[in-house]
C-alpha cells in the first residue's frame, strides 16, 4: 500500500510539472508572435518615414540644381561664380547627406531583418520546445497509465486470492464445527 501511494505521488508530480512547463511554453510562443506583429508594424512605419525623408531630400537637391541658372543670370560674373560655388556645395552636401542617409537606412534594414530573423527563430524554438514537452508529457502519461493498469491488475489478483482464502477458511471452520 505504501509503495502504491509513492507511485501515485511521483506520477502526480511528474504530470503536474509537464503541464506547467507546456503551459509556460505556450504563453512564451504567443507572446513572441505578438511581439513579432508589433515589430513588423513599427518597421513598416519606419520605412514609410525613411522614404518620405528621402523624397524630401531629393526634391531639395533637384530644386537647388534647377534654381542655379535662374539666380546666376541676374548677377555679375563674380557674384555668379560665388553663387554657383555655394549652390554646388549645397547640392553636394545634400547628396552626401542623402547617401549617408541611404547607408544608415540599409544598415537599419539589415538590423531589422536580423531582429526579425531572431524573433522567428525564437518562435520556432519555443514551438519545438512545446512539441517536445507535449511528446514528453504523452510519453510519461502512457507510462503512468500502463503502470496504473498493472497495479490495478495486481490488486484484483490479490483481492481474488484473499476472497479464495476467506472462502477456504469458512469451509475449514464449517468442517471443524460439524
Amino acid at each position: 500500500m505504501k509503495k502504491e501511494y509513492q507511485n501515485f505521488t511521483k506520477s502526480r508530480h511528474s504530470t503536474g510539472f509537464a503541464n506547467y512547463y507546456t503551459q509556460d511554453t505556450r504563453i512564451y510562443a504567443s507572446d513572441a508572435e505578438k511581439n513579432l506583429e508589433a515589430y513588423n508594424q513599427k518597421q513598416r512605419l519606419a520605412e514609410q518615414r525613411i522614404t518620405n525623408n528621402l523624397e524630401k531630400v531629393s526634391s531639395k537637391a533637384r530644386k537647388a540644381t534647377e534654381n542655379v541658372p535662374k539666380i546666376s543670370e541676374k548677377k555679375s560674373l563674380i557674384d555668379l561664380q560665388k553663387e554657383e560655388r555655394q549652390q554646388i556645395e549645397f547640392v553636394k552636401l545634400h547628396r552626401k547627406n542623402a547617401s549617408s542617409y541611404r547607408r544608415k537606412e540599409t544598415l537599419m534594414k539589415k538590423m531589422r531583418e536580423n531582429h526579425k530573423l531572431n524573433l522567428s527563430m525564437r518562435i520556432e524554438k519555443s514551438k519545438s520546445i512545446k512539441n517536445y514537452n507535449d511528446q514528453e508529457f504523452s510519453h510519461w502519461q502512457g507510462k503512468l497509465q500502463s503502470q496504473y493498469l498493472k497495479d490495478l491488475k495486481k490488486i484484483k489478483q490479490k483481492k481474488e486470492q484473499l476472497d479464495n482464502n476467506v472462502e477456504n477458511l469458512k469451509e475449514v471452520n464449517t468442517l471443524r464445527f460439524c
